[in-house]
């Protein structure tokens, strides 16, 4: 096929001797109790192929991620080849091919990568048009042959100015599942200082999952070692139960600083403590505003990894407890 969004046909003789050059498809053609798939274990080596970072930005992120250096993951720095003048151009076949090579002996070695990262996706190519859906023909070919060879393929990339991912829109359509990562939305309340965003499921081959448009956050477990946490209904919360979950965090602190953790005004902050100690929350005394044993009753039912429920003998004895 030479250019996209052709059908051409072409007559054969056959009685010519040309017959041996066709291509005989009806070896290819299997039942569907041949469809056999292997199982894949859950632990499995990671290629992970950088387009722009600096070597100490990659080991710091990889620190922070990981609690100590990991066996199975392969880096292939992006610095390193820009020092050799020689970047990754993945719509070239040449490149692709000592991909392909390299993925080779990796598995000869006995270090097969069942899963490669490509980051990102625009600084990965050059040469081409990025927005041009025939120029990305190549770069398509050769990610749906990873896929039929067993790889499975995560690709990051950025969205343009409209939102929407850049580039031609062909690059969707092989793809198996396309997630959307985007900012909070505008005067949400944000709680800590890890990062936080909205996780969209766009485009799903099979079923679409029963969450597929949550709030993820990313923030430092008891050993100081960073995990991704979500939370699918964080956007249907009150504002207020967010300063409760504050308090309950961060203890007695001052408006301004709650204020300053979850982006909201101080007005909105002190609107919402009066409204936690009329509803029997908090205590809100002029020295000390702690959750209630409700309080704390309620915290453990919104965010049950993150509050442990109050003693039994505790709700017992709570009489203030509206229920």
């Amino acid at each position: 096929m030479d250019h996209m969004g052709e059908i051409k046909q072409m007559a054969v003789d056959t009685s010519s001797d040309d017959q041996q050059h066709i291509r005989d498809l009806r070896k290819y053609i299997i039942t569907q109790s041949q469809l056999h798939v292997e199982p894949i274990p859950s632990q499995q080596n990671v290629l992970y192929i950088d387009g722009e970072m600096a070597k100490i930005e990659l080991k710091e992120r990889f620190d922070a991620l990981c609690g100590t250096p990991l066996d199975n993951l392969f880096i292939m720095p992006s610095e390193t080849l820009y020092r050799d003048g020689k970047p990754i151009a993945l719509d070239d076949k040449a490149e692709q091919f000592a991909i392909d090579q390299m993925l080779q002996e990796l598995d000869e070695a006995g270090n097969r990568a069942q899963v490669i990262v490509l980051d990102n996706l625009s600084t990965l190519r050059r040469g081409v048009n990025e927005n041009d859906n025939t120029e990305t023909q190549d770069l398509i070919t050769w990610l749906v042959s990873l896929r039929h060879r067993g790889y499975t393929v995560i690709i990051v990339h950025h969205s343009g100015k409209s939102g929407q991912q850049r580039g031609a829109s062909i690059i969707e359509v092989p793809m198996d599942y396309v997630i959307k990562l985007s900012a909070p939305e505008k005067n949400a309340p944000i709680f800590g200082d890890g990062a936080r965003f909205g996780v969209t499921f766009e485009k799903v081959r099979k079923k679409m999952p029963k969450h597929n448009d949550f709030t993820a956050l990313l923030r430092p477990d008891e050993n100081d070692k960073l995990q991704l946490y979500y939370d699918q209904h964080d956007e249907k919360i009150d504002d207020y139960f967010f300063v409760l979950r504050v308090i309950g965090k961060e203890g007695d602190i001052s408006q301004r600083q709650i204020a300053k953790t979850l982006s909201l005004s101080v007005g909105k902050v002190n609107g919402a403590i009066k409204r936690l100690a009329k509803d029997g929350l908090i205590t809100n005394s002029r020295n000390c505003k702690v959750p209630t044993t409700y309080g704390r009753k309620t915290l453990h039912e919104i965010w049950p990894d993150l509050f442990a429920p109050p003693a039994q003998s505790e709700l017992e004895a709570d009489d203030g407890i509206p229920f």
